[in-house]
């Protein structure tokens, strides 16, 4: 993307906590397989190894926050779940997990944003 990251996230990535109550509450709410996607499991190592409680990346707490963000804004779990996996245009067709995914800092202020919107 093409985007100054940092003026796109600034204001939304650094509002919400992303420390263990976030951990466990999105763990809860988006079930330990969607989060641990949604956080990189298997991205550069294999999915056995990856352990949702080592999680300590800069990029991994970022996305946490997104997804915690999310989860604030739907307010039900099953909402926030089913906004995840629903394909968006913003996204080129593809779902905003897939965005949180990435971890690139422009998607992730795109996919706060678009639930904002969508709520």
């Amino acid at each position: 993307m093409a985007h100054d990251a940092a003026a796109w996230t600034a204001p939304l990535t650094q509002a919400a906590p992303a420390g263990p109550l976030a951990l466990e509450e999105c763990a809860l709410a988006y079930g330990r397989d969607l989060l641990a996607y949604l956080l990189g499991a298997g991205a550069g190592k294999p999915l056995a190894t990856w352990r949702l409680e080592t999680q300590t990346s800069r990029g991994a707490r970022d996305r946490l926050r997104v997804c915690y963000c999310v989860l604030q804004v739907f307010k039900d779990p099953r909402l926030a779940r089913a906004w995840m996996r629903r394909p968006r245009p913003r996204f080129g067709g593809r779902t905003p997990a897939w965005a949180v995914r990435t971890g690139d800092p422009a998607l992730l202020a795109a996919v706060e944003r678009e639930a904002a919107c969508g709520a």
